[in-house]
């Protein structure tokens, strides 16, 4: 609608999408690990632990990140595609650590996490850089973001966290971790669709 066929919006539209989907199943997939855990008060670690991989993101690499990539003028959807790529190695990269009774390992669980949230991080600065270049004539920035917004937790945090919630209990059921899976084929998606 209002062009955004014509200007790339409804190209960027998709990788926002995927960006939430992939977001909703890693909140799914670590619910029992780190947020539940932590909360439950077992050790003292751990919600340290918790506490980095939740408020290191955006309080000490995101400043740090988000001016170099303000910075990137070409290339872009290749970064963004690059985000997508890297958060699919972390997740294949945690499936084949995953203990079906004891879970993730530490050394394995708490830099993946952090390096999903921070690639995480990025793809939302990339495409904060890029919303401007693809804004059709017709509307303004503020109706662009909310659009984009509105497609994120619509298409991405609510289909797809319920989708990665279905997949994870079916294959918790088998000692597997489905939500990994589905942020796989999702940030699979989103490079192609970057």
């Amino acid at each position: 609608a209002d062009g955004a066929g014509k200007s790339g919006l409804t190209a960027l539209a998709y990788p926002m999408m995927a960006n939430s989907a992939a977001d909703a199943a890693m909140a799914v997939a670590l619910a029992n690990t780190l947020f539940f855990a932590a909360a439950s008060g077992e050790s003292k670690g751990k919600v340290a632990l918790y506490l980095l991989i939740t408020i290191a993101p955006f309080a000490v690499i995101a400043p740090l990140i988000g001016p170099a990539l303000d910075r990137v003028q070409h290339g872009r959807r290749v970064a963004l595609a690059g985000s997508f790529v890297a958060r699919t190695a972390l997740a294949v990269v945690m499936i084949f650590n995953y203990d079906g009774v004891n879970g993730y390992p530490p050394w394995v669980l708490y830099p993946c996490a952090l390096g999903m949230m921070v690639l995480s991080k990025s793809f939302s600065v990339l495409r904060s850089a890029m919303t401007p270049r693809v804004l059709p004539p017709s509307i303004d920035l503020v109706r662009v973001n909310s659009r984009l917004t509105m497609f994120g937790l619509l298409g991405g945090t609510i289909v797809g966290g319920g989708i990665a919630a279905g997949v994870e209990y079916v294959f918790g059921l088998l000692h597997m971790p489905g939500a990994l899976y589905v942020i796989v084929i999702v940030t699979a998606a989103g490079a192609v669709s970057s």
